[in-house]
């Protein structure tokens, strides 16, 4: 549910940036830009949006908060699964490296994650990281 919420409010954001764009009006990628510059455009009365267009922009916004409500509340849902399983835990024990380097060496740190995360839920057992 969580993922389709951001995905319906990613679809929103861009469906906003287009149309304002065909008026000359542009902003940045992403949630927190839409969310900062949308009250600014409805609040700025010379910028050549119709009052039509106004009122589209506002219902744009109070869904796009909709979806930021719904979003966090399944943050939240989460959270409160992953705290009460044990198993998640374990997990979140594991020293993941986010690495953005070439292909093969993200490909084989996820591996090596993946086969630590493995063998810790199947044997039951806590991450010991590695002495260095």
């Amino acid at each position: 549910m969580r993922q389709a919420a951001i995905k319906a409010r990613t679809a929103l954001i861009n469906q906003m940036r287009g149309l304002l764009a065909e008026y000359g009006i542009v902003f940045g990628t992403g949630a927190a830009q839409a969310r900062r510059r949308a009250p600014e455009i409805l609040e700025n009365g010379q910028n050549g949006l119709t009052e039509r267009f106004r009122c589209w922009l506002d219902e744009w916004y109070e869904q796009l908060r909709e979806w930021d409500r719904r979003i966090r509340k399944y943050d939240r849902e989460v959270d409160v699964l992953f705290r009460a399983d044990k198993r998640c835990g374990r997990i979140a024990a594991v020293e993941l490296v986010t690495e953005r380097g070439k292909n093969r060496a993200a490909v084989a740190l996820a591996n090596k994650n993946a086969r630590i995360i493995w063998a810790l839920l199947t044997r039951e057992e806590v991450y010991r990281s590695a002495a260095c």
